[in-house]
């Protein structure tokens, strides 16, 4: 068995975000498997999102907690010292927990849920050399890892030509789900299908593109439960975010079909949303207004009974819709076949394997 050290600035979130929630099942994971796991933290609460005034960005470093590194490198080698863990797993973003890798010769694996130097996403560079600083650590990263590991092909692909790097180097673990973090509910009947988009609302959601032409089925309810962030939308009842225990049991509740959505945008190909295989533990329907060449369009299809529509054609979200409607009416809204392929046992199966090799 091994001693694994996992380095995460999240784990402690009072509002669990998807990267608390994946940690928190890569720990319980590998302790059920019994490995020696301990996770290197925040002890404050964090917010995933970088600040995007932060004067970190004017050197071009892609979030603020570089504080943390500069307060914890002395305890972050202490506990190497007396943990004397065989790897350590370092999660990315928040990019900063990656300076901590050359303070130790341990085997890493690192993770890369975001490729935080493809600029045309989060936009981060203002000069020449702040790109060309970010991408040196970048391929400093990849090659000092002993495994990068990416949530789908396409990030893998870019990283490995970006950097001609060997596929060797690269493993995926893709967004998984876990069946103990949902309750066991039924949503109360109200005589409307009521859709739910859950989470922060942003452009790059694509969900104003869609209210319009759900506004064409009267008995179809839209309901946003999350922060509208620099814009507003129409059509769709607002209610204020919840923290993630809260929001899954009123979703148990109040909800018929769950939403996923994300438009076309630049870069759009290396993402995937952990809410999209999260929803999967609530055992409801799906709506999925995506981009149909955006690797969660393969998930989907390869998970079956989830309702699908392109995010830039209308006629197809049209028809998804109507699918929705005539399946309530008869009473059998389809719902998801095959969920357990993204349980997260069967996915972390891929890590098992990882330090098996280490």
């Amino acid at each position: 068995m091994a001693r694994v050290l996992i380095v995460s600035i999240y784990y402690l979130d009072s509002h669990p975000a998807p990267p608390v929630l994946r940690v928190r099942a890569i720990k319980r994971y590998l302790r059920e498997r019994g490995h020696d796991v301990r996770v290197f933290h925040s002890y404050e609460a964090s917010s995933p999102s970088p600040r995007r005034n932060s004067l970190l960005r004017w050197v071009g470093w892609p979030d603020s907690h570089f504080p943390f590194v500069l307060k914890n490198t002395g305890k972050y080698r202490r506990i190497i010292r007396r943990f004397q863990p065989d790897v350590i797993y370092i999660t990315a973003p928040p990019f900063s927990t990656l300076l901590l890798l050359p303070l130790s010769d341990r085997p890493a694996l690192v993770e890369f849920r975001d490729v935080w130097s493809y600029d045309g996403i989060l936009k981060l560079y203002r000069t020449p050399i702040q790109r060309w600083l970010t991408e040196k650590y970048e391929a400093f990263v990849l090659r000092r890892a002993l495994r990068v590991i990416t949530l789908n092909e396409n990030q893998r692909d870019y990283l490995m030509n970006k950097h001609n790097l060997p596929l060797t180097r690269f493993a995926t673990l893709p967004h998984f789900y876990t069946p103990m973090d949902s309750p066991e509910c039924t949503a109360t009947p109200s005589g409307y299908v009521r859709i739910c988009y859950m989470g922060t609302v942003d452009w790059m959601k694509g969900l104003e593109r869609v209210i319009p032409i759900m506004e064409r089925f009267p008995l179809i309810s839209p309901i946003i439960r999350g922060r509208l962030k620099d814009m507003k939308i129409k059509g769709a009842q607002v209610l204020p975010p919840l923290p993630h225990r809260e929001a899954t049991e009123w979703a148990c509740r109040n909800c018929d079909v769950m939403w996923v959505s994300l438009n076309r945008f630049e870069g759009h190909h290396l993402i995937t949303s952990s809410k999209s295989i999260s929803l999967l533990a609530l055992k409801k329907p799906i709506l999925a207004t995506i981009p149909m060449d955006n690797p969660m369009a393969g998930y989907f299809r390869e998970i079956g009974g989830i309702y699908t529509a392109d995010i830039d054609d209308e006629r197809e979200i049209e028809i998804a819709l109507k699918s929705i409607m005539e399946d309530y009416r008869r009473g059998k809204l389809q719902k998801p076949e095959n969920p357990e392929i993204f349980r997260y046992d069967r996915v972390l199966k891929g890590l098992e394997e990882l330090l098996e090799e280490i």
